[in-house]
């Protein structure tokens, strides 16, 4: 990943990420680790993306809507496995 690029694209991320995470149940900084994490996999695989901005804003909502969803999914456990003395 170029400096440049992420020089370029931090405002823009630290923006919607913000936007996104109260909706999805996240926080700001997740959604924003998993955009950088997504970047990087495709930096290595397609090179980057045409339209850097773009790509970002689409990342961002794709990584909020899962967030989401995983959210909807996932239920705490009653108690802690580990507590359990049998």
């Amino acid at each position: 990943m170029t400096h440049d690029l992420v020089t370029s694209l931090r405002p823009l991320l630290t923006a919607e990420a913000s936007a996104e995470a109260y909706a999805a149940g996240a926080e700001p900084g997740d959604l924003e680790q998993a955009v950088w994490l997504r970047l990087l996999e495709r930096l290595d695989a397609e090179g980057p993306p045409r339209d850097p901005q773009e790509w970002l804003r689409r990342a961002v909502r794709s990584e909020a809507r899962r967030s989401r969803r995983t959210r909807r999914l996932e239920r705490p456990y009653a108690v802690e496995p580990a507590d359990d003395p049998g």
